[in-house]
């Protein structure tokens, strides 16, 4: 189970390494505590979070655990 930090500022294309970012919703990972029926999604280009319904349709990362700073 990993979680997508929630960012504070919104997403730059021109400083990031990530290519071929689509703006609309990423999931987090996370589990809407309140009720276990939503997860939070986050906007990449609008730097925006909010709550969805686990069964509706959203992008994802895939990670792996790990130490990056390697």
């Amino acid at each position: 189970n990993y979680t997508i930090l929630f960012l504070t500022k919104r997403f730059n294309p021109e400083k990031s390494t990530f290519t071929d970012l689509v703006y609309p919703w990423y999931w987090s990972g996370t589990e809407y505590t309140s009720n276990p029926i939503f997860a939070w999604i986050y906007h990449f280009g609008l730097g925006i979070k909010s709550n969805h319904y686990k069964t509706e349709s959203h992008y994802a990362f895939a990670v792996i655990a790990g130490d990056l700073g390697n």
